[in-house]
């Protein structure tokens, strides 16, 4: 599957149960912090990345965070 989400602006976004590969297009996305997870009542700020509330991501580390995370993650091998 070939997505682009070249010059998106996801900051803020929840990608919880996102799909992406090594084919996503992920070019000049800007993206300050995403959230891994839906939001509950328990917990209304969930997952936040980078972990660090002080943080941004810099140019192109979203890019580089969401496929190092797309690498690791156990249904790769099935989803390629």
């Amino acid at each position: 599957m070939h997505h682009s989400c070249s010059h998106a602006c996801l900051t803020g976004a929840i990608i919880q149960d996102w799909s992406i590969s090594t084919d996503t297009q992920l070019s000049a996305v800007k993206c300050e912090y995403i959230y891994m997870q839906l939001p509950t009542k328990i917990d209304p700020d969930p997952c936040r990345k980078p972990d660090n509330r002080n943080e941004v991501f810099q140019e192109g580390d979203f890019a580089d965070s969401a496929l190092v995370t797309y690498n690791r993650h156990p249904a790769k091998a099935s989803a390629d």
